[in-house]
Formats: structure tokens, sequence, C-alpha cells
């Protein structure tokens, strides 16, 4: 008894430092996760860079993930503009060379930061907010104090009150409150900061104003009365405002005002102006630039404030969104594909405009002495996300939901590997890619067809990828990849009467839409491959539940047992499962619309998308006995969300959120690096 009472101990004494071990690796790919999101997702790098040092600190024994850290920490460094990336990359290779892709991606980094250096290096783009760092995302109204320390902004988007945000500490103070029937909008800072001018528009009396507020005591000093006109600039003597003033008939077109602030009286600058143009001042207050449309193109123009014909300063390809340097010497604006800057000499273009930053969706807001020049991007993404959940319960795991690597973003559709090791992707016109958990790189296959994916899986035993093309073009067609060879087949004979297709695990069944044989709309037909026999489990409509819906693919569980699908009326959407006979069809749940739904590995839970009042969701519903519960989403703006796996291990809900973002940038370096 005492010799098995030994073995035993000294089997714990063995499996003991394995355990240990693992939890440890287990820790410290937890914190690198948590880091990249604060890095990537939230662009937080000041606590990205933090977390990466104490990965450094605890885990200097794991090799792999503190020379991981070690790279992230330069890329940290370049994000701010600070100057430790070199020296952060310089140490991967010194102190890691058995890592090899983690040296060449160093010595790739350094390359590029030399050659910025010996060209001058241009200027640094820093992000200051996110809109998960603020109570709106709505930073188009939002502007810089001179000093460039604080933003005042209106929450423009919901009730029209005019805050002041300091960008240290995030702590907000309130101006001037919104009212029932007010709504304030577009402030700008006062030369010396201490007041803020905004507009401010009555929907009952349908009378407008600009009001000018003391930043420190939150009283009004002046009131101008000032229809459809809203404050675009402050000249730097603080005797001018610029107003911009939409038409009568609320056309696409704006006037440019100069408003004298002693007297409240008016001038003329320009007239037929976009409407929601930026215009600025010149420092010494003898031009006003401004955007407006000249054949058929917006350009930049300067005009002189005491009259004078106006001059363009942009070429042939235009430009929008001006703003004086502080210098007087540039003009900064924008255009489809970032931020330029040209030269200027007495209010006429004296050279080329350089592109300082690549931007899809920028609008510049200030261009300070202090602080750099300040922008808003907008960009709508699609954000593919994991979300750890419970496999026995369904229910939400520990952690929040991460958003998965650069690669897999913006795509259409991915699936996890049997195995878990590869996640095959597709995005729009550029075919079929699988990307490699282990070496973090992603490869694109040529598979002949470069249109919309309708459906991606992997093959049971994991051997193929597989994939239905658009349903438009080539219907009842499924396509099979094997990324060992690259080669493409088409597993099973067209069916010309298929529409979208769902094919069970075990390759023999299939499941898919067909016009029904009175065309009243469309069916959900089971068949078996190879055999003549078909089985309607769905019929087009339901006189209480509506349509088949054109956003739920029909799905086979995992058994290939029962059929999910969803219906869908003018004012309910619902998640429906059917045996694979035809028989025991009912509700599981309802929304006012339904997108998207997908079976958990064991068949026991299903997840679904869909919209309720407005509201988007991700709910997880357990099929057995309908109990359902929601997933919290990343984020609560998310313009849509659709589930596109179930982890094979039953871990993780992937899924992807279609985000509209609004995100408030520096550049910094424009007066060094430019010219």
């Amino acid at each position: 008894m005492k010799r098995i009472a030994g073995i035993f101990l000294l089997a714990l004494a063995l499996c003991a430092p394995t355990a240990i071990a693992t939890a440890q690796q287990n820790k410290a790919e937890q914190m690198y996760q948590q880091a990249l999101y604060e890095m990537e997702g939230k662009g937080n790098y000041e606590k990205a860079l933090g977390i990466f040092g104490q990965i450094m600190k605890d885990f200097s024994d794991n090799r792999r993930i503190s020379a991981k850290a070690q790279f992230q920490t330069g890329v940290c460094y370049e994000k701010l503009g600070k100057s430790g990336a070199q020296n952060a990359y310089e140490r991967i290779i010194k102190q890691y060379p058995d890592q090899a892709d983690l040296v060449a991606q160093a010595r790739a980094r350094l390359a590029a930061l030399s050659a910025s250096t010996e060209s001058g290096r241009g200027p640094v783009a820093r992000r200051l907010l996110t809109y998960l760092d603020t109570d709106i995302n709505d930073f188009n109204d939002m502007v810089p104090s001179p000093e460039g320390h604080r933003v005042a902004y209106t929450r423009l988007g919901t009730d029209g009150t005019l805050l002041v945000r300091d960008l240290a500490t995030g702590a907000t103070e309130q101006l001037a409150p919104s009212l029932p029937a007010t709504r304030n909008q577009y402030p700008i800072w006062s030369p010396d900061g201490k007041q803020i001018a905004y507009g401010s528009q009555d929907s009952q009396t349908r009378t407008g104003s600009v009001r000018i507020i003391d930043v420190t005591s939150h009283k009004e000093i002046s009131s101008f009365r000032a229809e459809r006109s809203a404050p675009v600039d402050w000249s730097r003597d603080g005797r001018f405002l610029l107003l911009r003033c939409s038409a009568a008939d609320r056309t696409a077109e704006a006037s440019l005002l100069l408003l004298e602030i002693s007297n409240g009286s008016t001038t003329v600058l320009a007239d037929t102006i976009p409407l929601l143009s930026a215009a600025s001042f010149s420092p010494d207050g003898r031009f006003v630039a401004y955007s407006a449309r000249d054949g058929g193109r917006i350009h930049i123009f300067a005009k002189p404030v005491s009259g004078g014909a106006r001059r363009q300063i942009t070429d042939l390809n235009g430009g929008e969104s001006p703003r004086w340097s502080p210098d007087g010497r540039a003009i900064a604006f924008t255009r489809s594909d970032g931020v330029y800057v040209i030269p200027v000499t007495n209010g006429a273009a004296s050279g080329a405009p350089q592109r300082v930053h690549e931007s899809r969706a920028a609008y510049l807001q200030a261009w300070t002495e202090m602080g750099g020049l300040y922008m808003t991007i907008f960009g709508g993404q699609s954000i593919s996300y994991q979300m750890p959940v419970d496999p026995g319960t369904g229910r939400t795991g520990a952690g929040k939901a991460q958003p998965l690597p650069e690669q897999l973003q913006d795509v259409a559709r991915f699936a996890w590997s049997p195995d878990m090791r590869q996640i095959a992707f597709a995005t729009v016109f550029e075919g079929i890619s699988i990307y490699s958990v282990g070496r973090q790189t992603a490869t694109r296959y040529e598979v002949g067809h470069r249109g919309i994916v309708w459906d991606l899986w992997w093959s049971a035993d994991g051997h193929e990828v597989m994939w239905e093309p658009d349903a438009r073009t080539r219907p009842g067609t499924v396509l099979a990849l094997d990324p060992s060879t690259g080669k493409v087949r088409e597993p099973f004979v067209r069916v010309m009467e298929a529409g979208v297709i769902s094919l069970s695990s075990d390759g023999r069944r299939i499941v898919y839409k067909r016009m029904a044989a009175d065309s009243s709309g469309n069916e959900l037909v089971v068949a078996e491959l190879g055999k003549p026999e078909k089985r309607v489990v769905a019929a087009p409509r339901d006189s209480s539940a509506g349509r088949l819906s054109n956003w739920v693919r029909a799905r086979f569980s995992p058994r290939a047992d029962r059929v999910l699908f969803g219906r869908q009326t003018s004012v309910a959407g619902t998640l429906w499962v059917v045996s694979s006979d035809g028989t025991d069809a009912r509700i599981l749940g309802t929304v006012s619309m339904i997108w998207s739904a997908v079976w958990d590995p064991s068949s026991r839970f299903i997840a679904y998308s869909g919209k309720v009042n407005g509201r988007v969701v991700l709910r997880v519903v357990e099929v057995a006995t309908g109990i359902e519960h929601d997933v919290p989403l990343p984020a609560q703006d998310a313009d849509g969300v659709q589930v596109g796996d179930w982890s094979p291990d039953g871990r993780f809900i992937g899924f992807r959120a279609d985000e509209a973002r609004w995100e408030y940038w520096t550049l910094q370096g424009l007066q060094e690096g430019v010219r």
C-alpha cells in the first residue's frame, strides 16, 4: 500500500511542473491578447505598452511570447511617435536571434525607420480618441483648443449639449445644456482659448443664432441672429468669425459669411460652396481659404478678406476641408486618398501638394501652433471577433469578445478548421485565403473565382475548404479547395434548380432553396446526393410566420438530423428548426429582423443575430428548451452582426460586426517634415 502511495505521489510530482508550465503559458497568452486588444482594438498604446512590459518581466523564460511582446512594444512606440521604437526592434535582433520571423520583421521596421530619418522624417499620426473613449460616436463636431489639450464638442446625435473634454484625463465639463427645442452645434474656440462660439437652432420657432460663451464662467457673452448658420473659424486677432450659412431651400450649397463680432455686421465672402465645407483664416487675417465647386470638381480657393478675386490653390485633382498652417506658409486639405499640404505665399500656391497622411475619409478640424493638425476620420469597417463561451451551457465565458488577427478583418466569411490550426476566409472579389494560427500568416489561393462567396466551411476531415460561389451567377454549385495542392474541384454534380446550398458534415446530403412549383416563392428542400428523392421541409410561406428569410442560410445540424432556417414578415423575424424529414418544425427565437444563425458543434445550441426595436442583438438559444440569452457585443453602435462560425471545440462564437467608427487624430511634425 505504501509503495502504491509513493508511486502516486511521484506521478503527481512529475505532472506538477507540466501543469504549472501550461498554466503559465495560458496566462502569458491571455495577457498578450489583452495587450493586442488595447493596442489594435482601442488604440490605447500606453496601456498596451504596460502590459507588454509586464509580459517580458514575468515570462522572460518564454522566449516566443517575450519576443512577440518586444516587437509589439516597437509598434506601439511608432504609433505614439516616440523614439523608443528603434531600440525595441534592435533588442529583438540581439536578444532573440532564434525567433527568425520576428527578427526579419524587426529588421524590416528598422530599415523603414532609417529611410524615414534619412529623408527628413515626415509627420507622425497619433490617434487621440476613438468611439470607445467617449459618450458619443460623432467626432465630426469636435474641435481642439489652441493649446491642443482640450476639445469642445456637442452631442450632435443625441441632445445637442455643448461640452469640453480634457484629453489627458478624460474629464468632461458641460458648458451649455440643450433645451427641448434647441440644438447646439459646431463649436469654435477663440484664439486665446477662453471663449467658444457655437451655432444654436430652435426647432419650434425656426430661428437660429451664433452664440459666444465664456469657458470658465459658462456665461453667455454675445448672441447674433443668424439663420441656418454655423461658425467655422475665428480670426487670430479675435475680431471676426467665419460663418457657413445654408441656403433657404436646404439645397446642398451654402454661403460663406464674415461676421464682425464688435457690431454683428456680416459680409458675404463666397456663395455656392459645399454645404458642409470647412474654411479658415490665414494667421495674418488677410485671406480666407475655402472649398468651392468649379468645373465639376471641388477646389480650394484663397480670397482676400478686404475684397478681390479668389485664387485657386489646388491642382486639377481638387481638394476639400482647408486649414491654414500656424505660420501661414501652407494649407492642409483632404482628397479621397488622404491629407495633403501645399506651400502658399501671399495667398497663392507656391509649390506642389504633398500627401502627408493616407486616409480614406478625413475631415480637418484645426491646425494649431502647439498641438498639430487635428482631424476626424470616419470609416465603416467589418470587424471579425471571437466570443468565448462555455461549451456546456452556451453562455458567455470568461473574457470579452476579441478581434481576430488583422488579416481576418473586412472579410465576407470565415471558418475554423476542425483542428483549429487554420482559419479559412473569403473577401469580396479576392478569392479564398487560409490563415495559419501558428505562423500568423495568410495565404491566398487562385481558385478561378473572384465574386461574392455565399458560404464557407471545412470538410469534416479538414482536408478541404468548401464554399458556395455567387448563387446569382453559378447557381447550385459547391467548390472545394485542397490547400496542400491548391487544386479546386466540384465535389458533386451541380444542382441546377438550387438557389442557396448547405452540405451535411458527412457530405452525403444537401439542403437548398428552390422555386416552388406554384411560383409562390422559395421552398426549402433536403436531398441525398446521387438520389432522385427530395423532401420539402419548409414551404415558401407560413400563414403567421411569413416567407423564408433571404438572410438566414439554412444549415444542417452537425449530426444532419435537423435543419435551422429563418422566416421574416414586415414586423418580425423568426428562427426555426425542423427535422431533416420535414417533421417537428418549431420556432426557437423571435426578433424584429433576423440576419444569421449557426449551430454549435454539439447540436445543443444555436447562435443567431438580428435586430430588436432598432438594437442589434446576438443571442444563443438552447434547442431542447428554447431558453435563450443575449451575448454582449463589443460595439454597441454596430450596424449589423453576422454569425459566421462556432469553433469545433465549442469554446468560441465567431462573428462579424459592421461598425461605423469615428476617430480623432493629430498629425505632428508637419512644420519640420513637410517643408
